[in-house]
């Protein structure tokens, strides 16, 4: 299913895309759905950054037991090093980025932060995110589930610095972690460009 202008349901990804972000934040009245099923294999519980060696996938472990109860009753799963993995990612692959610094020990505070919960845990990603884009919003929730998953892969025309530039060529419709740590306080204006 592709976006259109009376789109406005939103699933709740882990650290979203930059088309995500881009239709959500172009949406008039965005409501994120939390699903009656947890969906599996999509970017609830994983997100995509750049590298030099090109994009890399970060997933979130989950606890098997609760893959299919509700996305707001999946618990995350602590057996693994996650959070020191998630961290070490972003800093080896955003350290050197002009605005990684500004940005790090909050994420650092969330990813530290025990949430039992995934839809917890990418709550507050979202919050930090909107407040790091200097988003005045107040999210509205409703409980459903998509019949189709929507396409958020087209974000091409969103182009900007990117560490890694001089090694690989543009790496597109990564996670907004992306454009935060090389753009800064002008990702936002980046992400709404027509």
């Amino acid at each position: 299913m592709s976006l259109t202008s009376e789109f406005n349901r939103f699933p709740l990804y882990c650290a979203p895309n930059l088309a995500w972000m881009r239709a959500y934040l172009l949406c008039e009245n965005p409501v994120i759905i939390n699903d009656v099923k947890f969906v599996k294999q999509t970017f609830r519980n994983r997100f995509v950054y750049g590298t030099f060696q090109g994009p890399k996938e970060f997933s979130i472990p989950i606890k098997g037991s609760t893959k299919h109860l509700p996305y707001s009753e999946v618990e995350i799963d602590y057996k693994s090093t996650w959070q020191r993995q998630f961290l070490q990612s972003l800093k080896s692959a955003y350290g050197k980025s002009p605005f990684y610094e500004f940005y790090d020990y909050k994420i650092e505070a969330i990813v530290s932060n025990h949430h039992d919960l995934l839809w917890n845990f990418n709550l507050d990603i979202l919050r930090f995110i909107l407040q790091s884009l200097k988003v005045e919003s107040s999210l509205t929730f409703e409980s459903g589930y998509f019949k189709e998953e929507l396409d958020f892969n087209s974000a091409e025309s969103i182009r900007y610095y990117q560490v890694f530039s001089d090694k690989t060529l543009f790496m597109s419709n990564l996670s907004v972690f992306d454009i935060l740590f090389n753009e800064g306080i002008d990702a936002l204006s980046l992400i709404l460009k027509k």
